[in-house]
């Protein structure tokens, strides 16, 4: 993933963090890990670690599948972006 695919991911796990009324320090406290932690994966510094991931679908009251039709959604943007780029540095080549 690029940083356009963690600010994604982040707007959306912020999003329902709010929806779930938690504030970052209780999910931080929860999951045993710094606030700042937490803040880092909404604004897209990072992702959670996978160990945590089930652990925040729970807590977001997020399904499996809403979580992966998201993933999929941020890898098919990832991936439109980066063939476009990379299909632009070609045809500049060529030309």
């Amino acid at each position: 993933m690029d940083e356009i695919s963690f600010s994604e991911l982040g707007a959306y796990l912020k999003k329902k963090r709010l929806t779930a009324g938690l504030q970052q320090v209780e999910v931080a406290k929860t999951l045993k890990c710094s606030p700042q932690f937490v803040a880092n994966w909404e604004r897209g510094a990072s992702s959670p670690p996978m160990s945590l991931l089930p652990h925040l679908l729970d807590m977001y009251s997020i399904n499996k599948s809403e979580f992966m039709k998201m993933m999929a959604q941020i890898q098919q943007s990832y991936w439109k972006r980066n063939l476009f780029k990379n299909s632009k540095k070609k045809s500049s080549k060529l030309g």
